[in-house]
């Protein structure tokens, strides 16, 4: 499966701006960036080379628009952000849209252990049912999804040494690291 253009949910966040940037520093001439922001926003892209579109997040209709000839979508909502039902209205709007890839919104530890379903909602999310969800409509064939389940200290080594996200590489069986885990390409 080929990923060429990429909407971006949250992009001008934490999570999203560091992944724009390693996108760009390692092959984002080959890729087409959107960012997806608030039909209500005035913020722009983190970089002049993503572009924008604006969406309802309430509307599934504005959303798919948004959404439309996209390979893939990657939500980078954070965190108690990602309750099941604004997450759901993403997933079926890129269902609707031709999606061909969903990049879950979890970046934290493995949402299906006993440990991570005894964090509080306010803060964690809904990420569990919403990975429910998404192995549903996976089997369905409705559309591919992956999510990256870092660890507890995936937020510190992100911000403090480089990690190029598989994007450009995506393999529907496989993942590949991109670090030798000791700073070295």
């Amino acid at each position: 499966m080929e990923i060429r253009r990429i909407a971006i949910v949250g992009a001008n966040g934490r999570v999203g701006r560091a992944i724009i940037d390693e996108i760009l520093s390692s092959n984002g001439q080959h890729k087409q960036l959107t960012a997806v922001i608030r039909h209500t926003s005035t913020s722009v892209p983190p970089s002049s080379a993503v572009a924008k579109v604006h969406a309802d997040f309430s509307s599934k209709a504005s959303v798919t628009a948004a959404f439309a000839g996209h390979d893939a979508v990657l939500s980078c909502v954070p965190g108690g952000a990602t309750d099941f039902e604004s997450q759901k209205l993403l997933i079926d709007a890129a269902i609707a849209a031709g999606v061909k890839l969903f990049f879950a919104s979890e970046y934290s530890a493995n949402v299906m252990s006993e440990q991570y379903a005894r964090l509080p909602v306010q803060f964690v999310g809904e990420k569990p049912r919403i990975r429910k969800y998404l192995e549903d409509k996976a089997k369905e064939g409705a559309i591919a999804w992956t999510a990256l389940n870092g660890g507890p200290f995936f937020d510190l080594y992100r911000y403090n040494s480089q990690v190029v996200f598989f994007l450009s590489k995506y393999d529907a069986q496989t993942s590949n690291a991109d670090d030798s885990g000791n700073g070295e390409q």
